[in-house]
């Protein structure tokens, strides 16, 4: 994908866990009432020459069956680390970790998409889950 600035992304969705577990048991740690928690384990590689956006996931979401979307949230699992966020990704850089969204408890997911930023020239890349 490439962005309105330059950048090029190399991004894969390595797998999804739903329902994804709170890695805490803290009740603000947990998803709002009728909610779960699906996490997403991306790679994101920047293959170009220019610095990459410093929240590679903020415009990623999940799309369930109905076609309603679900943003990041800010949210820990057990479903592995979660990728770093807050820094520019460096040309050559690859980063690995989970992302999270808050879903409905009987929302079907059967989408992910992870965009890049908000121009002219922004690409949304869409994986189909079985």
């Amino acid at each position: 994908m490439r962005g309105y600035e330059g950048e090029h992304l190399d991004v894969t969705v390595v797998k999804v866990v739903d329902p994804a577990r709170p890695s805490s048991d803290e009740s603000y740690l947990q998803p709002e009432p009728g909610m779960r928690f699906v996490a997403v384990l991306w790679q994101v590689t920047n293959t170009g020459t220019v610095v990459g956006d410093s929240e590679p996931v903020g415009l990623s979401r999940v799309l369930d069956a109905r076609g309603r979307a679900y943003s990041f949230a800010y949210a820990d699992t057990t479903a592995g680390a979660l990728i770093p966020y807050t820094s520019p990704i460096q040309a050559g850089e690859t980063r690995i970790g989970i992302a999270t969204y808050e879903v409905p408890l009987g929302a079907k997911v059967v989408t992910v998409e992870f965009g890049i930023e908000d121009g002219p020239v922004d690409e949304t890349g869409h994986w189909t889950l079985p």
